[in-house]
């Protein structure tokens, strides 16, 4: 599990995910679907600032950066009230990316893939063996519902981890974002070495 950890960590170092901050992993766990309870989510209500990624190649997965309203809008105060200019730009444009990017980091380190599995991703060998399936979406339900209306069947390998987003201003407290990763059973276990098993906990 160390292993794994400092593979998420260095994914996520590597990404410039905040301009004026850092992004560091806090804790991470495993289990299915079927073993995701309201105790475990990110989302005191019923809803999520969430921005909901899929990628497809080896495996296929799906990736949900979510965090509560009320932090996400300090997060916007804090890191993107300046964004504008251009096409899916602005405040929510940068959100996106932030959850985009962050979900893609995750996906490609759970699975062993030093590929950017960005939307543009192609060629041989390992750069495309993850790619990014369409656009990123911006998710507002709660996240068990949205998890739910992927159809993924309730065996389906989850990861969560939890994140925390560091400011660069001194005195700031970290704010607080989630992953889930949904990802199919089998590709997950032999990408982790068998260091985990989807329904384990």
């Amino acid at each position: 599990m160390d292993v794994l950890r400092r593979r998420v960590e260095r994914a996520l170092a590597e990404r410039p995910l905040l301009t004026d901050g850092h992004v560091a992993l806090g804790d991470l766990a495993f289990g299915s679907l079927a073993t995701l309870n309201g105790s475990e989510v990110c989302g005191r209500g019923d809803r999520v600032a969430g921005v909901a990624t899929r990628y497809a190649g080896r495996a296929r997965a799906i990736a949900l950066f979510a965090m509560e309203p009320e932090e996400a809008l300090v997060l916007l105060r804090r890191h993107f009230a300046e964004a504008g200019g251009g096409a899916g730009a602005g405040p929510l444009g940068a959100y996106e990316a932030l959850g985009r990017e962050s979900g893609t980091a995750v996906v490609a380190a759970l699975l062993g893939d030093g590929s950017g599995a960005g939307p543009d991703a192609g060629g041989g060998g390992r750069a495309a063996t993850l790619r990014q399936e369409g656009d990123a979406t911006l998710e507002e339900d709660s996240v068990i519902a949205s998890l739910l209306a992927t159809h993924a069947p309730s065996d389906t390998a989850l990861a969560m981890l939890r994140l925390e987003l560091h400011g660069a201003r001194a005195g700031e407290a970290p704010l607080r974002a989630h992953v889930y990763v949904l990802v199919e059973g089998k590709p997950f276990v032999q990408a982790l070495g068998g260091l985990v098993r989807p329904s384990g906990r």
